[in-house]
């Protein structure tokens, strides 16, 4: 795995949710700030923010990411961070690791 490990609280620390966008058709925004789906009200919000602080939830082979814009693939949901990700930062986190079995 290439990809660099972070803690979900870590990366929540890094990339707070943005503030005082419109609500998300599909998730609660007081429990569940800066996430959207793929609904088009919650695409025409994510259209206008900026693309380094967009990032995409998803399931992968070794565990689960947050990889930077606009995934279409194993996506879980979007999210609209208030800090936009630093061009010399990570594109892709994994968030959590797959316990692996002997078998794979």
């Amino acid at each position: 795995m290439s990809n660099p490990e972070i803690d979900v609280d870590e990366f929540d620390n890094k990339y707070p949710p943005a503030e005082g966008l419109p609500p998300s058709s599909e998730y609660d925004a007081e429990n569940q700030p800066g996430i959207y789906g793929w609904r088009k009200e919650d695409a025409a919000i994510l259209a206008v923010q900026n693309p380094r602080c967009l990032w995409t939830h998803m399931d992968g082979d070794y565990g689960t990411y947050m990889v930077s814009g606009l995934r279409f693939v194993n996506r879980n949901y979007y999210f609209v961070s208030s800090v936009p990700r630093p061009s010399d930062e990570p594109e892709e986190y994994c968030i959590h690791i797959e316990e692996q079995t002997d078998e794979e």
